[in-house]
């Protein structure tokens, strides 16, 4: 039997393919055809992430280990910096509300020194895309930033997941 080579598309028209194909596509069915396919699928969608992706937190930050309704909620942002071949560097975080920016800074210290919970939910968001609920067992935090494995995190971006609205209303029902 004679070994015969499959003919492929040169990978610069591949990644011309890949720059118009929406990204979910790419990262859930287009890259999981071939190597080739792979290879320039992560290259497209690495160089998106590097410029849109943002991933927030939301926490209360009122006294007391007890979350009370009347607590103010902070959240803490952090964007996309800069990707490497195995990882995505997220920038120093920015908390929100401005007017609540030195108590919610102190409340991330608490946070960082007694370590975030594997289940908490982080919001994600790429582009202007839908916030997306996903938990991130993997990303490292610190005062500086924080970093994950990219394709981690696109993997629980792009992961099918229950709208937090469907969720909420499931957990009421079953009360």
């Amino acid at each position: 039997m004679q070994n015969t080579v499959q003919p492929t598309l040169p990978d610069e028209l591949v990644l011309e393919i890949c720059k118009h194909v929406d990204q979910e596509e790419l990262w859930v069915s287009f890259r999981n055809v071939n190597s080739q396919y792979r290879r320039c699928a992560e290259d497209v969608v690495k160089s998106h992430v590097r410029e849109h992706m943002t991933i927030q937190l939301n926490f209360a930050i009122g006294i007391g280990l007890k979350h009370r309704w009347y607590d103010i909620r902070a959240s803490i942002n952090l964007e996309c910096c800069e990707v490497s071949n195995e990882y995505a560097f997220f920038s120093a975080p920015v908390f929100l509300p401005e007017s609540c920016r030195d108590r919610a800074a102190e409340k991330w210290k608490e946070i960082l020194a007694a370590g975030i919970d594997c289940a908490q939910a982080w919001k994600i968001s790429l582009e202007s895309s839908d916030l997306r609920y996903a938990c991130l067992p993997n990303l490292t935090l610190s005062q500086h930033g924080a970093y994950i494995d990219w394709r981690e995190l696109l993997d629980a971006f792009f992961r099918k997941t229950v709208p937090p609205e469907q969720y909420w209303a499931k957990q009421w029902q079953a009360v």
